[in-house]
């Protein structure tokens, strides 16, 4: 509801004008005003009902000439507000205007106000109340409420006005018989199923918790011990049984909300029916009971585990007797807050189309069995009917009844080997009259042979859990077409896409039992689109030689089927084996195709491997290609060990950026950045050793450095993959202090030209920090390289490593692999 447009009429002289003036101003004009106001529209105010956004106040004119404008007014409008002043203006009341009403057609609520009350002595007004209104209001039901209000003396106008929209908003008519002073029957079984539906135990009486619940979910406020004493005494008042230490039983219940309605609270009784997705007309809301559910091509749906919980808890609720299964009884109590049993529980004459106990009740299994079948095959139907039976989400991100059921994988057909993602599966049983359908659905439900051949014309359904190997269970729906197989097979686009596996069945002792298979494959060519199982029933009788072209087993073996036709009786105990054998050929289709040649999705398949696998090789390719470019050729690194030339400033920038950096992985790739490759610069170490032993340039001191950088980098690897610790900062902080004033004493060292002395001192220094506990990189790729490395232990020992901390490292080495990641080592 928007926009409430009230029509305010009655006789000239009643102050209609004046009811609406002193509303938009607040206090009485004693200025004239025009005979018809134009049009008002107020926005809401405190007090508006909530779902009113605007309310159109339209004043109009008794008036012969004005009669068709009157009228236009009150076909338009939601709300009639009907004023009088006096007696003879009373007296039109019920001689002129609702009859006038009545012949329009117009079936709005009215609003009775009578004017001017300030004229009346103060000792009359409740007696002309009961004199004049309550006769007025029995005889007519449009009449929706009553009320005195004095534009002069700005008394209850606004009142009047938040009459009319409680009117539209909240209307008495749905609700209440005033003739009869009942609730109507539509809001008594309305107001049924939400006892019934709040009394979570189920045991006819509201406790107090459940009606704590019921206030909490309709008023979203808590209800006061005192609250609650009132309203028991309230009922008790009047129905004294009706309130007992169980709580409030369905006569009280019905009673409270009549005493609202009554007492003109009717808004309570519409707040509550509105929190239970209840309309205008006492109807469920279409987008409650008809959520937006769609099921995409190749998928189906299924119960999630939220709807199994809640049909297992409704099971035992009204298991009474806690036999385990559900009598009639029983079962009209669980389907009393809805229309009564789904249509197609009907069609599949339901019970007998699940599982049963002796005693032909329902069982919990074949309960769950049953609303997965529903559920499979009509959605909506289980939506609709947990709509009914009072289902509530717990989950914000989806609080309507689709929380219930969850949408499988998409299931193509395939012949590649895989299972499917689906719990429920359909098998369509379809062979020639008389080969043993209806006997193999009764022994898929456990129940006995009966010899009597009867003949099948509606389709029959039978649901029961299958286990599989493994111990896990799926439900299984077998379904004997009837009269209604053409029309079924023939329609390739649902068969394929709801079917999941076909059994073929054949009387193995009638000779012309087995020729309706291979007539029925030839004329619906599709089926070969869907698993196969064939079946020869009444294995306990004599076997015969079919007259058809080719025997059984010679016809399976031409189609290459896994294997030949499985020989079976529904007397034997081993027919439980038939059906997990159906419902594995339902799960792994691949193992139930015949070998029949590839189909155009198939190739085009293949084709897309083939492409796969050639723009993967050729990315594999390039990313090879790239990183053999970024490897540094020897004199690319000569020259950056040239701009590196004085150690002691480098390895202080190193420290400070090290310090600064709290994350092991980044700290590692800003050590390395000056080294391509770590064996290839061991190498290259070799011939820059002789030059320094020959008192070389400085020159080859900084290629030295990068040697020892290489060095430090073998280490770092080995120490990381043995040694890991929790506190990264804590490490790094020491470790950094440490460098940072080693970095000092090079400084100092370089400074006085001992350019040896610097070397062999950072050379202590790295191998000191490197054998301490260091955590390692979230993500690192490696290529291994030897255990041992000679010319890291030769370098090691010409720089002057000490004995103890080389042992340390040494061991190290020698128990992992030495493995770095090239491109984490060449960083701009």
């Amino acid at each position: 509801m928007g926009t409430v447009r009230i029509c305010v009429c009655g006789d000239e002289g009643t102050g209609k004008s004046s009811l609406i003036t002193s509303l938009v101003k607040g206090v009485f004009v004693t200025n004239k005003i025009q005979a018809v106001l134009p049009q008002v529209t107020i926005p809401p105010t405190i007090g508006t009902p909530d779902n009113v956004t605007t309310t159109t106040i339209v004043d109009t004119s008794a008036l012969p000439q004005d009669r068709n404008i009157l009228a236009k007014e009150l076909r338009k409008s939601n709300v009639i507000l009907l004023v009088y002043s006096d007696h003879y203006s009373y007296e039109r009341v019920a001689l002129f205007w609702l009859p006038y009403f009545r012949s329009l057609g117009v079936n709005v609520p009215v609003v009775l106000c009578a004017n001017k009350s300030d004229l009346l002595h103060e000792h009359g007004e409740s007696q002309s109340i009961e004199e004049e209104m309550l006769p007025i209001m029995t005889e007519f039901k449009e009449i929706d409420s009553c009320i005195r209000s004095s534009a002069r003396a700005h008394r209850n106008v606004n009142e009047s006005f938040f009459l009319c929209q409680k009117a539209v908003t909240y209307p008495i008519s749905p609700l209440y018989d005033s003739k009869e002073s009942v609730l109507k029957p539509a809001a008594v079984h309305v107001l049924r199923r939400i006892f019934y539906l709040c009394d979570k135990d189920r045991d006819g009486y509201l406790n107090d918790s459940e009606i704590e619940s019921f206030q909490k979910r309709c008023f979203g406020k808590h209800l006061s011990e005192e609250d609650l004493v009132n309203i028991k005494d309230t009922i008790r008042r009047s129905l004294p049984d009706s309130v007992t230490p169980s709580g409030i039983d369905t006569k009280g219940f019905l009673h409270l909300n009549k005493l609202y309605v009554e007492k003109g609270r009717h808004e309570t009784v519409w707040i509550i029916l509105r929190a239970f997705q209840y309309t205008d007309n006492l109807s469920l809301q279409e987008e409650f009971l008809h959520p937006r559910f769609e099921v995409p091509s190749f998928s189906s749906a299924e119960l999630s585990p939220a709807g199994y919980r809640f049909l297992v808890d409704l099971f035992l609720l009204c298991d009474k007797d806690n036999d385990g299964g559900l009598n009639e009884e029983e079962l009209a109590s669980i389907f009393a807050p809805t229309p009564g049993l789904p249509p197609s529980w009907t069609e599949d004459s339901f019970p007998s189309s699940t599982v049963r106990n002796e005693a032909g009740h329902v069982t919990l299994q074949g309960w769950l069995a049953q609303w997965s079948m529903t559920t499979f095959t009509s959605p909506k139907t289980t939506l609709e009917y947990l709509a009914y039976l009072g289902f509530e989400s717990f989950d914000r991100n989806n609080p309507s009844t689709t929380a219930a059921l969850q949408i499988t994988k998409p299931r193509k057909r395939r012949r590649r080997p895989g299972r499917v993602g689906r719990n429920v599966v359909l098998c369509h049983v379809v062979g020639a009259p008389g080969s043993g359908k209806s006997a193999l659905l009764d022994a898929f439900l456990s129940r006995g042979f009966y010899p009597s051949y009867r003949p099948t014309i509606q389709p029959r359904t039978a649901v029961n859990t299958v286990e599989l190997p493994g111990g896990k269970q799926c439900y299984m729906i077998l379904d004997e077409l009837g009269e209604l197989e053409p029309a079924i097979l023939d329609n390739e686009a649902k068969l394929l896409d709801q079917c999941d596996v076909i059994a073929y069945t054949y009387d193995s002792s009638d000779p012309d039992s087995f020729a309706y298979i291979p007539k029925l494959r030839a004329k619906y060519p599709h089926l070969e689109e869907l698993p196969s199982v064939f079946i020869a029933l009444k294995a306990d009788l004599d076997r015969t030689t079919q007259r058809a072209e080719l025997q059984p087993d010679e016809y399976t073996s031409k189609l290459n089927m896994p294997g030949p036709p499985l020989h079976v009786s529904v007397t034997w105990s081993s027919i439980q084996e038939l059906f997990v054998h159906i419902a594995e050929a339902a799960m792994e289709p691949s193992t139930a195709f015949p070998r029949v040649e590839e189909d155009a999705e198939g190739k085009w398949m293949a084709w897309g491997i083939a492409i796969g696998a050639v723009v993967c090789a050729s990315a594999a390719a390039v990313v090879i290609w790239r990183r053999v470019a970024m490897d540094v050729s020897e004199s690319q690194l000569k020259h950056r060990c040239i701009e590196t030339s004085r150690f002691h400033l480098t390895f202080t920038e190193f420290a400070t950026s090290f310090q600064k950096t709290k994350s092991q992985s980044i700290a590692r790739l800003r050590y390395c950045r000056f080294v391509p490759s770590a064996q290839r610069v061991i190498k290259m170490s070799d011939a820059y050793e002789r030059e320094r032993q020959n008192n070389s340039l400085l020159e080859s001191l900084s290629q030295k450095t990068s040697a020892l950088k290489s060095v430090t980098v073998n280490i770092y690897d080995n120490a990381r993959d043995q040694e890991m610790i929790d506190n990264t900062s804590d490490v790094f902080s020491s470790l950094s202090t440490n460098i940072k004033g080693s970095a000092s004493r090079l400084t100092r060292m370089a400074r006085q030209g001992d350019k040896i002395a610097v070397l062999k001192l950072a050379a202590i220094v790295i191998v000191r920090m490197m054998t301490r506990r260091s955590p390692p990189p979230k993500k690192v790729a490696y290529n291994a390289v030897p255990e041992q490395d000679p010319s890291v232990t030769y370098h090691t020992q010409a720089l002057g490593a000490p004995k103890e901390e080389d042992q340390k490292w040494q061991k190290r080495i020698q128990s992992a692999h030495t493995r770095i990641r090239t491109e984490d080592l060449i960083i701009s």
